[in-house]
């Protein structure tokens, strides 16, 4: 027996459509609205509705996605999402100054260019506390060309960040931890909003110990308790990433392949009201959904240990 080598079946956007309307058995559209020439655009249509409220339903964990954070010494939340002004993402790279730099300079040498590429955006620790934000031209070394002349001086072991592209706005935020100048990780309480509203002082400065998010539109923000004292502090937070839209022809499902079946034969139900479907059929339909559905969501989880704690008194 000669077996594939492969392990990389998926479905395409109009692959899933087809599939879809074969579950249907070739039940006619109740709308005229809906023709053969447009009828995979209609299926698709109910499929990203169906996934976007599948999210709410916690059904995503593959989309968890680790996301740093570069802190400054003056906001009390960050914009997350893809036209925050801030300045994180999944591809954050931390590097330090090897040899220092004068005001005015275009070039910056640092201990290491690994994982940076051009184009990217890059952030600058300067002398007076701050970080200088501009973009790199092509790294192919340790010495780095920015396209903007650095603003005052920067001393030897100065920070340097670079990442390539802003986040998607995030569902969720699962966990938070503050990474300190010296790399350590210490974990952040995740909070509620009543319980960062309760903080008195919320322009206190230290080491971050709270984060409180709230998944507001466009930008999600990520309010943050202290303030950080130093720009040489990060936050790394796991956050749910929204699934991709299908929106092209040829768009693969953002979704394990083990999630396929539960997609097809979910999708048929999201559109069975608008198809003269067999009540037979449709009672298949409903029951396949159901258990689809329920298989995936057992997929769908963390494993870890389950730890009881045994009062022996």
């Amino acid at each position: 027996m000669a077996l594939s080598g492969s392990t990389d079946f998926t479905l395409s956007r109009d692959e899933i459509a087809a599939a879809i309307l074969r579950k249907m058995g070739g039940a006619k559209p109740l709308s005229a609205q809906i023709s053969t020439k447009n009828q995979a655009a209609h299926v698709a249509q109910s499929v990203n509705l169906m996934l976007k409220a599948w999210q709410t339903e916690g059904i995503g964990l593959w989309k968890a996605a680790e996301i740093t954070l570069v802190c400054d010494t003056t906001s009390t939340y960050y914009d997350i999402g893809p036209s925050s002004a801030d300045h994180m993402s999944t591809t954050v790279v931390k590097t330090e100054i090897a040899t220092a730099a004068a005001a005015a300079a275009t070039t910056i040498v640092v201990d290491s260019y690994t994982g940076m590429t051009d184009g990217d955006v890059c952030g600058v620790e300067l002398d007076d506390g701050t970080v200088q934000w501009t973009t790199l031209d092509t790294p192919a070394s340790t010495s780095l060309t920015i396209d903007d002349a650095l603003t005052d001086t920067v001393a030897v072991d100065n920070h340097v960040y670079t990442y390539t592209a802003l986040p998607a706005r995030p569902l969720a935020i699962t966990e938070a931890r503050l990474i300190r100048a010296d790399g350590t990780e210490t974990p952040m309480d995740v909070v509620t909003w009543d319980k960062y509203t309760e903080i008195a002082d919320k322009s206190a400065g230290g080491n971050p110990t709270m984060a409180c998010y709230r998944p507001v539109l466009t930008n999600g923000k990520l309010y943050v308790w202290p303030i950080s004292d130093s720009v040489q502090k990060r936050i790394i937070f796991t956050a749910r990433i929204p699934v991709d839209d299908l929106d092209a022809a040829a768009n693969n499902a953002d979704i394990p392949v083990e999630g396929l079946r539960a997609l097809i034969w979910n999708g048929a139900l999201e559109i069975l009201p608008e198809y003269d479907v067999p009540p037979d059929r449709a009672n298949r339909i409903e029951r396949m959904a159901i258990s689809t559905l329920m298989s995936l969501q057992a997929y769908d989880y963390e494993m870890g240990s389950v730890y009881f704690d045994v009062d022996n008194r």
